[in-house]
């Protein structure tokens, strides 16, 4: 019997390709510095003074902290102070915080609730983002179609409306689950000693705009600076 004898090109063919028959069937994995950059996602995130994160969302021009404000230092380092008591929280005329019903588990589902002090301090925000005026929070309304529809809009969106409540300027609290109410940049109003605050409720559509005493515990959402 004649024996066939293969010469060596048809071998080094032969070994090409199975090699790429099994680059093929089993890639090489990429290790991380082979990754194109443009296909890591930009971050959407932003980081404040205690190391809380928090998401961030898009609407139109604006970039909005997701999450109500929970920072328990100004931007500075300086420590903000904690106030449970009533009649602790009514004196104060410098900035102060709490947390909704006094209970701090809540800080993480509604983050904290300010007096107005706070915001004016123009530290309150991560070092890049700023609280938001009256009328940048009128941009953001007249983007979502109006005050009358803003607030459904918003409950719609990542904007993650979790009602916190308010804590009045008597140090009481309540309404938490119901509605939610965020400090503008922008002192004045009804009366002397007020400042500018918008609410969303559960119960209805609207991103209404009123004022009151800057004593009051309300939440804060940050802005992106320009």
């Amino acid at each position: 019997m004649s024996r066939v004898v293969y010469s060596k090109p048809f071998w080094l063919l032969v070994i090409v390709a199975l090699f790429i028959v099994g680059y093929v069937v089993y890639p090489r994995e990429s290790t991380p510095s082979e990754v194109e950059p443009e296909s890591i996602p930009a971050a959407k995130t932003v980081t404040d003074i205690d190391g809380n994160v928090y998401k961030t969302i898009k609407i139109g021009n604006q970039t909005w902290m997701a999450e109500n404000l929970r920072a328990t230092k100004l931007n500075d380092g300086q420590s903000i102070s904690y106030k449970s008591g009533a009649l602790d929280w009514a004196s104060l005329s410098t900035p102060g915080y709490c947390w909704p019903d006094n209970d701090a588990l809540n800080g993480e589902d509604y983050g904290a609730l300010y007096n107005w002090y706070s915001v004016d301090s123009e530290k309150l925000a991560p070092e890049g983002w700023h609280v938001p005026t009256e009328d940048e929070w009128q941009t953001l309304i007249d983007y979502l179609g109006g005050e009358k529809v803003a607030g459904g809009e918003l409950k719609k969106m990542n904007f993650t409306v979790n009602f916190a409540g308010v804590r009045t300027y008597s140090g009481e609290f309540g309404y938490i689950d119901e509605m939610e109410k965020y400090w503008t940049a922008t002192e004045g109003g009804w009366h002397a000693g007020d400042a500018w605050y918008y609410t969303v409720t559960k119960f209805d559509s609207e991103l209404g705009k009123s004022s009151h005493m800057k004593m009051d515990g309300h939440s804060v959402r940050c802005m992106k600076d320009d």
